[in-house]
């Protein structure tokens, strides 16, 4: 070799012969390298020069395997040759200057030296590895001695026939044991020990079985002694398994743990604890029953939040945030406009107002006196009560695109111990309704004091003419005059008799003579009653009447009120000379054979209602009626002799429809509507027949 190539450490590739061999692991015959000009191979020393070898003869270097350890080859019948087994440890490589071949015969030798020289190899490993292993396990004995001795608690390693296979130091000394103790059983070595067991561990009837049955749970038991030493000791003892390779149990450790400072401190606490457990319980009893009547006295708040028929605020003077609301304060806000989503769920609305800034939601809308001038937030009564500490009361109202919002609104504020504020209270109740009945009332004793003044002006008349003494009357006129007066009395009362009515429908105190009624008969009657005003009015009466239709069962003079009001009204809307209708119709049952009840219904061609007008109409104190009645004048409308001896007649007071619903509800039915703007109205309730079995009442 020459020797530039003495330091030759190429990396290994596909122009290496070792690359070749790994690759195709089997031997290398190169007769000419300068047929292989990208091989790379070391320089040969050619008499001091460096030359490129003529020819190579690379053999690879096994690693044997399980199968023929005598080579690292495997024959293969197939191929006909030795083949590699194992891995390739190296190579021998036979180098010469001049190409030229290589007999069989010295390939053949040179690969049985591989073979042996793989055996060498792998010799010299395993004896280096045997020789590391007993380093290993030497040192390892020596540290688990100094493990051992170094380990605080007491530790017993047992083999697996339960004789004592090593005890440390620690353990020696608290049983009181020597180191003649090794190799004996657990049992024997056990009753060596000068130290005191518990009464059931000397009594165990199959001890290595319960050994056994310890290692296996892993057990870990806890109790008190005397040592050799004479002393008390608290003792923690487990139980462990040791496995080898395989992990089968070729032995067990025992270790006793000194917890006597713990469990003294443990036993300190338990008896605090019990102490104070003692003490806890009754202040929990005590808190419980504070707590109790404090969760009942926020139920009860709550239940009475959620019943008051007003809105209701908790606002905190800090940061003018909403702490709580209930619903019907939610109700409000969101009616006046305010944001509070969502708008179709109010439980969770309210819920999210909760931390809302209620100055900066009061500040939105524009709000007025009842004067009708703006109100400044300034001048509310939130503001007066947080900044002022006022508690003040105002009437304030909204105006809306479909109307107006009254509400009447008032605060006072909650201080603490040393007089600041620390929240308001607003409570906001809305008087829409009442405002409307005022005005509502206000219209209808109007309206009564103008058609009472007419009755009383003529019969006050009448009776001045009669008094006069300067006038001498006819017998005839005398006579007139007193009729006059009588009708107008009898049309006072009529008018009084409404409102006892109107009052007996609210109170729901109206008395029912119920009896079989014959719709045919009642008919009749009614049509008599309504003669005079039927012709007088230039309409006319249809009435519509199955051939057979059963009794039904009501009060006779109610029902009959009721038909006389919707006929009234009919004749005073219809067109003049139409025709007013009145239908009577049995109704069936999905199954029934017979009618179950009967229903009657008055429809005219009038000028009609919108729903708003039909939604006032049964109101108490409406006005509609009595604002919308046909004037006394108009034509059609029956004249002074006409109406004298019909007291059905009377004047619209606005309770006509709200008496009728009552009576009708106090039957079990409904008093429905159906109308439209120019289409005209029609009025029908329902009436049980008399013999039916069936009691159900009409929708």
């Amino acid at each position: 070799m020459h020797l530039r190539s003495q330091d030759w450490r190429p990396q290994l590739s596909e122009q290496l012969l070792l690359g070749h061999i790994v690759r195709d692991r089997h031997t290398l015959v190169i007769t000419d390298t300068s047929m292989l000009p990208e091989m790379d191979f070391p320089l040969l020393d050619d008499g001091g020069t460096p030359r490129r070898p003529g020819s190579v003869l690379c053999i690879p270097i096994f690693e044997p395997t399980a199968d023929n350890r005598a080579g690292g080859f495997l024959f293969s019948e197939k191929k006909g040759y030795i083949s590699p087994g194992g891995a390739v440890l190296g190579t021998i490589e036979i180098y010469h200057r001049r190409a030229r071949g290589f007999p069989a015969e010295e390939v053949d030798l040179l690969e049985q030296f591989a073979q042996q020289a793989g055996l060498a190899i792998q010799n010299a490993r395993l004896f280096l590895h045997i020789d590391r292993l007993a380093r290993d396990a030497s040192r390892n004995l020596r540290q688990r001695e100094h493990i051992m001795q170094a380990i605080p608690d007491g530790v017993i390693i047992y083999d697996s026939r339960w004789r004592v296979a090593d005890a440390n130091q620690a353990i020696r000394k608290f049983l009181g044991w020597s180191t003649d103790v090794i190799g004996l059983d657990a049992a024997e070595a056990l009753s060596r020990s000068t130290a005191i067991f518990p009464e059931e561990f000397s009594v165990i009837p199959n001890l290595i079985e319960e050994l056994d049955r310890r290692v296996l749970e892993r057990r870990v038991d806890e109790f008190k002694m005397v040592g050799a030493d004479g002393q008390n000791y608290s003792i923690r003892r487990s139980y462990a398994p040791i496995h080898d390779n395989l992990g089968d149990i070729f032995a067990s450790v025992v270790i006793y743990h000194d917890v006597t400072e713990q469990v003294a401190a443990r036993e300190r606490i338990e008896a605090e604890v019990i102490s104070r457990t003692a003490e806890l319980a009754q202040r929990n009893e005590a808190l419980e029953l504070a707590k109790a009547e404090q969760d009942l006295a926020s139920a009860r708040i709550e239940l009475l939040l959620e019943r008051l028929p007003s809105g209701v605020m908790l606002i905190s003077a800090e940061d003018k945030r909403i702490t709580i609301i209930n619903r019907q304060a939610t109700q409000i806000l969101q009616n006046i406009g305010l944001p509070l989503e969502p708008l179709d769920d109010l439980d969770q609305a309210t819920k999210n107002a909760v931390g809302r800034n209620a100055e900066v939601l009061l500040r939105t809308p524009t709000v007025y006196s009842t004067s009708g001038s703006p109100i400044p937030y300034e001048e509310q009564p939130l503001d007066l009560t947080l900044y002022k500490g006022e508690a003040s009361e105002a009437e304030l109202h909204i105006r809306q695109s479909d109307g107006q919002l009254f509400l009447l609104v008032s605060a006072a504020p909650l201080r603490t111990s040393d007089g600041t504020i620390s929240s308001a209270v607003l409570v906001l109740h809305e008087i829409t309704k009442l405002k409307t009945l005022e005005r509502a009332r206000e219209d209808f004793f109007t309206t009564m004091a103008h058609e009472l003044k007419t009755p009383l002006a003529n019969i006050r008349a009448h009776l001045s003419a009669l008094q006069a003494k300067d006038f001498q009357w006819s017998s005839e006129a005398q006579q007139n005059f007193l009729e006059t007066a009588d009708e107008q009395v009898e049309r006072l009362v009529g008018m009084i008799n409404h409102f006892l009515d109107a009052s007996r429908v609210e109170a729901g105190a109206l008395r029912l003579g119920l009896e079989p009624i014959l719709i045919p008969e009642m008919l009749e009657d009614l049509e008599e009653r309504l003669e005079a005003l039927i012709s007088s009015s230039g309409r006319h009466l249809k009435v519509k009447l199955p051939p057979r239709l059963p009794a039904v069962i009501a009060d006779y003079e109610l029902i009959m009120s009721v038909l006389t009001n919707l006929l009234s009204n009919a004749f005073r809307y219809a067109p003049e000379g139409d025709t007013v209708l009145l239908e009577v119709e049995p109704v069936y049952g999905a199954d029934d054979q017979y009618p179950s009840s009967v229903e009657l219904r008055v429809t005219d061609r009038g000028p009609g209602m919108s729903l708003e007008q039909q939604a006032a109409l049964f109101t108490r104190f409406s006005t509609f009626a009595a604002m919308n009645r046909p004037d006394v004048d108009r034509p059609g409308q029956p004249t002074d002799e006409r109406r004298r001896g019909s007291a059905r007649w009377s004047p619209a007071t606005g309770l006509g429809l709200y008496i009728s619903r009552g009576i009708i509800e106090a039957h079990g039915s409904k008093l429905t509507l159906k109308s439209s703007p120019g289409e005209g109205a029609s009025f029908a309730f329902i009436l049980n027949v008399a013999n039916s079995t069936d009691d159900r009442r009409a929708p």
